[in-house]
């Protein structure tokens, strides 16, 4: 009963909002675990692992309300010796008020590789992307038109990593099209995000067999519209079990929201689970709001007879 009410005040908001609401609309889906989302971030990262990889994502946004804006995506890419680049795919569906609203987004992305030199690699990605948008009002008493559309995307990005560390660059939505809203059409803003990390190893060197960490700082700066989110933080990785903590800060750089990880892997499986723990509640705006997020990835055992190539080094909190 209390969250059914949360749906119905949920709703009067996207009725009442319902041109502020046009504008997110626009905006992509925000995940906490962004570092888990390689093909997601960048389709320069197809095929950056080498072997064939699976990533599964669930992010409940605002959970006090129930399901209200629920998201779920799934990849998979590889390398492919044969073209000397990777191949993905990415499928993205978001939920609004239990499906009263509703986006599905797939992205097939092929990325090239070249090697620099002993110690750089650099890959380019491209990515074409076809977008699918309903509305579904007549489950509730709604003033809100029934409707879906389709419209194609294009986006672009470059991966360069070393033995230790790595950096990219994206931009999504080149097109910079229209998402068609009856009766009106919503920008789709362009989307740049830029990402670093890197890993280091920390240990007592006066210590035999003394304990060793892998310590991953990471920042990821995405922009998409007038919207500019920077997220940092560092993972810490000991043997099987991980644990992260990130900021999310907004301009003028106010901390929106921290976000505590942890995970395990378990052979070639990892589990990771997020919390984002709403700064501004603390302020009286936007309480009972945060977001749950749960991430489980997959590297397939590799073939011991076929030849290596040098994969992305992952921060270490994510892959072996």
């Amino acid at each position: 009963m209390v969250r059914h009410r949360y749906k119905k005040f949920i709703i009067s908001i996207l009725i009442v909002f319902w041109g502020f609401f046009q504008t997110v609309l626009a905006q992509d889906p925000l995940f906490s675990q962004f570092f888990y989302n390689a093909i997601y971030l960048n389709p320069a990262n197809a095929g950056s692992a080498n072997d064939p990889r699976i990533f599964l994502s669930y992010r409940n946004q605002w959970p006090a309300f129930g399901s209200t804006f629920v998201t779920y995506q799934g990849s998979y890419d590889q390398y492919i010796k044969s073209i000397q680049g990777g191949l993905g795919i990415n499928i993205i569906r978001d939920n609004i008020s239990g499906g009263i609203i509703n986006s599905t987004k797939v992205d097939l992305m092929y990325s090239r590789r070249y090697i620099i030199n002993y110690n750089w690699t650099v890959q380019a990605g491209l990515q074409t992307s076809f977008n699918f948008f309903g509305v579904n009002a007549s489950s509730v008493n709604a003033n809100l038109p029934s409707y879906t559309t389709t419209q194609p995307d294009v986006g672009v990005g470059i991966l360069a990593y070393s033995r230790f560390s790595q950096w990219g660059l994206s931009v999504d939505h080149l097109n910079s099209g229209y998402l068609k809203v009856n009766p009106t059409f919503v920008p789709s803003p362009m989307k740049i995000s830029l990402y670093y990390s890197r890993n280091f190893k920390v240990f007592n060197p006066r210590v035999i067999n003394s304990r060793t960490y892998i310590v991953s700082p990471a920042l990821l700066v995405q922009k998409q519209g007038p919207s500019l989110y920077v997220n940092y933080g560092l993972g810490v990785r000991y043997e099987t079990i991980l644990a992260g903590v990130f900021v999310r800060t907004n301009v003028p750089l106010q901390v929106t929201n921290t976000i505590f990880a942890l995970g395990v892997t378990l052979g070639s499986w990892q589990l990771g689970y997020s919390y984002d723990y709403n700064m501004l509640s603390l302020k009286n705006m936007m309480p009972l709001t945060g977001a749950h997020e749960v991430t489980l990835t997959r590297t397939f055992p590799p073939d011991p007879t076929r030849q290596r190539y040098g994969p992305v080094p992952c921060p270490k909190f994510v892959t072996e």
